[in-house]
């Protein structure tokens, strides 16, 4: 049997790609005391307002426990407030004016992140990656609808 390298493989190089950019985002947004999983339900704050805790959960396509803690730390630096509902899970969660103010620069930080990924590539080079991961993901997503993969859960909040 042939050898496999692993350097030939897709997944090494989408991981390795994945651990730096992810790392590059933390690190811009350490100087804003916000992580990764908290951008990602303050941006969507503020392009919706407001929202449940169930539809953050299906627009950031993670659990409602991990969007729940999430929020938690939210509430705890004052960067959202939390409407109660009939349950913890219900209500609407919205930015206050200190989230919203600290936006702008939290979009910033995810420009530079970007522009420092894709710093290599052509304007045309970066529409083409963006058409091929867009299709390649749906794709897998089609195929993991059917059932033929297996949907694992990483340690990540979000």
């Amino acid at each position: 049997m042939k050898k496999h390298d692993l350097k030939d493989d897709i997944g090494y190089w989408l991981n390795r790609l994945r651990m730096q950019v992810h790392h590059g985002f933390e690190v811009r947004l350490e100087a804003y005391d916000v992580s990764i999983a908290q951008w990602c339900i303050l941006l969507a704050l503020y392009n919706e307002s407001a929202a449940s805790i169930t539809e953050l959960s299906k627009f950031i396509e993670v659990d409602k426990a991990s969007i729940s803690r999430v929020v938690e730390r939210l509430l705890t630096k004052e960067l959202v407030t939390h409407q109660a509902g009939n349950d913890r899970r219900s209500g609407h969660v919205q930015l206050t004016q200190k989230g919203r103010e600290l936006i702008p620069f939290l979009i910033q930080a995810a420009q530079e992140n970007e522009q420092q990924f894709f710093g290599g590539l052509t304007s045309q080079e970066r529409e083409q990656f963006r058409h091929l991961f867009h299709k390649l993901f749906l794709n897998l997503s089609s195929i993991q609808m059917s059932g033929w993969l297996i949907n694992v859960k990483e340690n990540d909040d979000v």
